[in-house]
């Protein structure tokens, strides 16, 4: 079986049908891992999107933040005007599905959050040291999170402490050993933070054991004038062209 994994969409329906375009001829099942919403111009298409995906999915800071879950003051000014702009477009279908979301699900194979195991919408894994909370809360041997906007794998052998930590941001595939246990940061697919303008996204082979990040094309101008016509804040649609 293949699992498709998708995370922090924000809005940005152009680079989520890219990426629903790469994945669908080997996908088998989605996982989304939250941030369906905030920062882009179209929340309730992706919503609907993701939904009729019938994905296994979390909810995300900016999910929360849409339905009243997270005060916006918690953000920074920019992402505070977004979450206000998406609150007031988003419908109520989007709504009550955000409102049904977990913030972390488990299965046979995995476990996924959008953030952290210990944190699991607002929680960050950026290195080895602020994975460790994770790993020690981890029931299967396979975590996936988002929330960094960055393609990153964490490995830590059973029984040992140490954590080795490889970013992916450009590409490829990674082959998860017997032995070890893994946490895995597909990128993200509607607002890339590492360089790299171009939409993130994840296929997990289950009997190869096989991780393969893709990096995808999409129209970023498209949804570039959506966010300008939509009095989006610049800074948030000029960031889309540099990745950052």
């Amino acid at each position: 079986m293949t699992l498709a994994i998708l995370s922090d969409i924000h809005a940005n329906l152009e680079a989520l049908q890219a990426c629903i375009e790469r994945l669908s001829p080997v996908a088998d099942r989605y996982l989304c891992l939250g941030d369906v919403v905030g920062y882009g111009p179209n929340p309730n298409e992706c919503c609907e999107v993701i939904q009729n995906l019938h994905c296994v999915a979390v909810v995300g800071n900016h999910d929360q933040a849409a339905i009243g879950q997270i005060d916006p003051s918690w953000f920074n000014p920019l992402a505070a005007a977004a979450v206000r702009w998406t609150q007031e477009h988003l419908s109520e279908s989007s709504k009550r599905w955000l409102l049904g979301l977990s913030e972390v699900v488990m299965e046979d194979a995995f476990e996924a959050a959008h953030g952290a195991l210990d944190y699991p919408a607002t929680g960050y894994i950026t290195d080895a040291w602020s994975s460790t909370p994770t790993f020690d809360l981890m029931k299967r041997d396979l975590c996936f999170v988002g929330h960094t906007h960055v393609a990153a794998v964490y490995a830590q052998a059973k029984g040992h402490q140490m954590v080795g930590v490889q970013q992916i941001s450009s590409g490829g595939s990674v082959e998860l050993k017997d032995g070890f246990r893994y946490i895995l940061n597909p990128g993200a697919v509607g607002q890339p933070r590492d360089g790299i303008p171009k939409a993130s996204c994840a296929a997990y082979n289950t009997e190869a054991r096989v991780v393969t990040i893709m990096r995808v094309d999409y129209p970023v101008q498209i949804t570039q004038r959506k966010m300008r016509d939509a009095g989006l804040p610049e800074l948030l649609w000029r960031r889309l062209a540099v990745g950052r």
